[in-house]
């Protein structure tokens, strides 16, 4: 009897995400998921070539990632105020900022930056970028504050701009 009853409730519970079309919500869940998946996979492959290595960064990648989102959640420092604006909190010397930051979608203008011996800084150097990607922050900064006596930036409108020793960096993009 126990039995009969778990097999109706059962296809009731069948019947009823059926026609929620709950099976092809989640396929399509997994499907976009293994699609984002492959593009990483991609992406990483160009650098890499040995399978576990791919796997390797793409993981660290994705842990990197979802460490930045917690910490942002757990201390509220980020909040969306639109639907491409954001509130930014910090504190520095006990004092608490707030700025509101437009996020600008698209590719980065700068594609790659490297030092007089060919080495990529372009991790360290881009996060200056500032709000909007729009170098606000680079034109206090010269190639010394990196430790490098020369910066190389490779432009995605094909141009190269070199910055040599004390000199502040200031990159003409976008500009009519």
């Amino acid at each position: 009897m126990l039995y009969l009853c778990i097999g109706i409730i059962s296809v009731i519970y069948l019947l009823f995400l059926y026609k929620l079309d709950a099976h092809n919500i989640i396929y399509n869940h997994i499907h976009d998921k293994s699609k984002r998946w492959k593009k990483l996979y991609n992406v990483v492959a160009t650098q890499n070539k040995n399978v576990f290595n791919i796997v390797w960064v793409s993981l660290c990648l994705i842990t990197k990632a979802l460490y930045i989102v917690a910490l942002q959640q757990l201390n509220k420092s980020v909040k969306q105020v639109d639907k491409d604006k954001y509130e930014v909190t910090y504190v520095i010397g006990n004092r608490m900022y707030k700025t509101i930051v437009d996020l600008n979608r698209g590719p980065s203008p700068i594609l790659q930056v490297s030092d007089e011996n060919d080495n990529d800084l372009t991790d360290q150097v881009v996060c200056y970028l500032g709000p909007g990607a729009d170098l606000s922050n680079l034109e206090t900064l010269s190639p010394s504050f990196f430790n490098v006596s020369k910066l190389y930036f490779e432009l995605s409108d094909g141009s190269e701009v070199e910055i040599i020793g004390e000199s502040k960096i200031y990159l003409r993009i976008n500009e009519v």
